[in-house]
């Protein structure tokens, strides 16, 4: 067999293994590949740090474990950036296993960061209900909350005081993949009480956002798993979305490497034939 039929030939555990090589690669050493931050991840961006010390941001966790490649990154990028800017976190949540991913996740960055639990964060845990919830929250959300997912009174939180509604909120960010999510939120708290929102969503969410941000509901958008890396690369730090869109990107190259090889091999031998 020549070297041009043994081209169209290769072996699939060569290829399986070429593929688990070049995938891990980026994945055990993350590789920063050149991104390009587009407007809506660097409008949310910009809303945070347009924030003063000491605002309160209240970030949703409105996702599921099955959407955690893309929601869990976006949450980590987002977290790193508030806490660093000294903002007050609250977490609410629509979605009861995107709530407590998010409390692991806090817990770890708070840790690195030195930051106190009840001082510079709180979580207020899960509340079924979607839109009924956030009526509530937009209305009173003493009514809604009277402790937090610890089950300590809000009064005996350093946090929470003077926080009644959502009208004490500075910004709100849903991590969001589906309904109730970050549309719910601009239909119950945006519109009608006019607290600022920005949404961090699946890739197959993205295209939704569109009308919210020409309108201005939604003031940027993180979009996906490259979304998550360009929030990564403003941040500055190199986690697992960058992590995840170097692998991406390596595996596009193998895939079109071997194609190319293969029609390389098959004119090869086509030509060889014909002469």
């Amino acid at each position: 067999m020549s070297f041009f039929e043994r081209l169209q030939s290769i072996p699939r555990i060569t290829i399986y293994v070429l593929v688990v090589i070049v995938l891990s690669i980026p994945l055990i050493f993350p590789i920063s590949l050149p991104l390009q931050v587009v407007p809506m991840t660097q409008a949310v961006y910009d809303a945070i740090e347009a924030l003063e010390p000491g605002s309160i941001f209240m970030l949703s966790t409105d996702w599921e474990a099955s959407t955690e490649a893309e929601s869990g990154p976006q949450t980590e990028a987002i977290v790193r950036h508030v806490l660093a800017r000294d903002l007050k976190l609250i977490i609410v949540g629509l979605w009861p296993q995107g709530n407590s991913a998010t409390q692991q996740i806090v817990e770890r960055i708070a840790s690195e960061m030195g930051k106190t639990y009840g001082v510079d964060w709180v979580n207020l845990g899960y509340k079924p209900g979607g839109e009924v919830v956030l009526a509530s929250l937009a209305a009173n959300l003493r009514e809604l909350y009277s402790s937090d997912v610890k089950g300590t009174p809000l009064d005996q939180l350093e946090i929470c005081k003077g926080l009644t509604s959502a009208k004490d909120v500075d910004l709100v960010c849903s991590v969001s993949w589906g309904d109730p999510g970050h549309l719910t939120w601009v239909k119950m708290v945006q519109t009608q009480v006019g607290v600022p929102v920005v949404a961090a969503v699946t890739a197959v969410s993205l295209p939704g956002c569109a009308p919210y941000l020409q309108s201005g509901q939604l003031l940027g958008v993180v979009g996906g798993l490259g979304g998550a890396a360009q929030y990564e690369k403003l941040v500055g730090y190199a986690g697992k979305a960058t992590a995840g869109m170097g692998a991406q990107s390596f595996g596009h190259i193998l895939v079109l490497t071997l194609v190319v090889l293969g029609n390389i091999g098959y004119l090869a031998t086509r030509k060889s034939k014909e002469g």
